[in-house]
């Protein structure tokens, strides 16, 4: 037997075993709506429980079904061989109440709340200057962030881990923790969207706790536009997707600049006129200086040429009385002059060069020399008559 099949063969033969299958044309499914969308005349539900999911439809429009709750749905597998996926066809909905999954995950909501852990705590710095992401899918999540980003200084690290299924939660934690002691400004939990299912791990109750009490302000960007999940509620600050968290750390950066912007336009405003009042003070002050230099240099002025007048006056009448006194004194001299003795009819007596005051000084027969006012007579001691009284 040749067992070689194409794939139109195969899926065929497929939709031919749940043809045959009358069990699954009319059955009754329970489960909890996870996912309800409505596109044109189509109705779209993912039912949850323990873990599997099913895909319906049912062709024709309904109203909303809350998710979460635990529905009753009747009608018939399909598989469509184009597509290669089996399918609910949906014929009637009983609507039964909360299901079990999201009872737990409002008792859990409810939970953290009361301890707080859903209020925000550290607020996300205006200059991120350092931003760690965390992400299963690094080249969407990242690109999607550049081309928001690209305009600013930023250094982005990327930490790829599993963010769906068994074990993913820890391998976050694990990407937290080696992170936390870093000096990354923020840390970006990212993924690009998914169903319901594919989001549960962020409704993981340990994680959810690790990111309220984390170090370093915490934003979630999870793509799950519905419903929030817990790590969003104990982010920090919660985005339907990276670029709009990018966009956040943007609108940040720009109203900080704008900002400083501001506050530089201020402070070139107040400088400018502070220059301009001080210079007009400076010229004001100046020409108050050079008045008033002028006005006391014109006093000293007045000063110093009062005071020179006044003591050339004083030196004048000194000169005058100086000079006086000499005309007297030269007066006096001239009267107290030999010449003027002599012309007298005084004579003065030498001998040998040396004047003679007495009679006893010289001797007969001596020469002697008799100095007149006009000349000089030589002559000889004849006789010496000396007087008893000296006259």
């Amino acid at each position: 037997m040749n067992k070689t099949l194409t794939v139109s063969q195969l899926n065929l033969f497929i939709k031919g075993v749940f043809a045959d299958e009358y069990i699954l044309h009319d059955i009754w499914v329970r489960g909890e709506v996870r996912e309800f969308k409505v596109s044109g005349n189509s109705t779209y539900i993912t039912l949850y429980e323990n873990e599997c999911v099913l895909n319906c439809v049912k062709f024709s429009s309904l109203e909303d079904i809350e998710v979460g709750k635990k529905v009753l749905l009747r009608g018939g597998v399909n598989f469509f061989e184009k597509g290669g996926r089996i399918s609910f066809i949906i014929k009637e909905v009983k609507i039964e109440g909360e299901g079990e999954n999201a009872l737990a995950l409002k008792k859990l909501k409810e939970k953290l709340q009361k301890e707080g852990l859903f209020e925000k705590g550290l607020e996300l710095p205006f200059l991120v200057k350092k931003m760690c992401v965390i992400t299963g899918n690094a080249g969407i999540v990242i690109h999607d962030i550049l081309s928001v980003l690209k305009k600013i200084p930023i250094e982005i690290a990327v930490f790829t881990v599993k963010i769906q299924g068994e074990g993913a939660s820890e391998e976050i934690i694990r990407a937290l923790n080696a992170v936390e002691n870093t000096n990354y400004d923020c840390i970006l939990i990212a993924r690009g969207g998914g169903s319901a299912a594919d989001l549960d791990v962020f409704n993981c109750e340990k994680l959810s706790r690790y990111v309220a009490n984390y170090s370093k302000p915490v934003i979630s960007a999870i793509g799950h536009e519905v419903d929030y999940s817990l790590v969003d509620l104990c982010a920090r600050t919660r985005c339907a997707t990276p670029s709009i968290a990018a966009q956040i750390i943007l609108d940040k950066f720009l109203s900080r600049f704008a900002l400083v912007q501001s506050y530089k336009e201020k402070l070139s405003f107040i400088i400018t006129r502070l220059y301009e009042k001080k210079s007009l003070s400076l010229k004001n002050l100046s020409n108050e200086i050079s008045y008033a230099g002028e006005r006391k240099l014109s006093s000293y002025i007045r000063k110093i040429t009062l005071n020179a007048q006044s003591m050339s006056n004083i030196l004048e009448a000194k000169l005058r009385n100086d000079e006086q006194k000499i005309a007297n004194l030269a007066t006096s001299l001239d009267q107290l002059s030999p010449l003027k003795l002599l012309k007298r009819g005084f004579v003065k007596v030498e001998k040998d060069g040396k004047t003679i005051t007495s009679s006893s000084e010289v001797k007969a027969n001596e020469n002697i020399d008799i100095i007149l006012h006009d000349g000089t007579l030589q002559t000889k001691i004849q006789k010496i008559e000396v007087r008893n009284n000296g006259i």
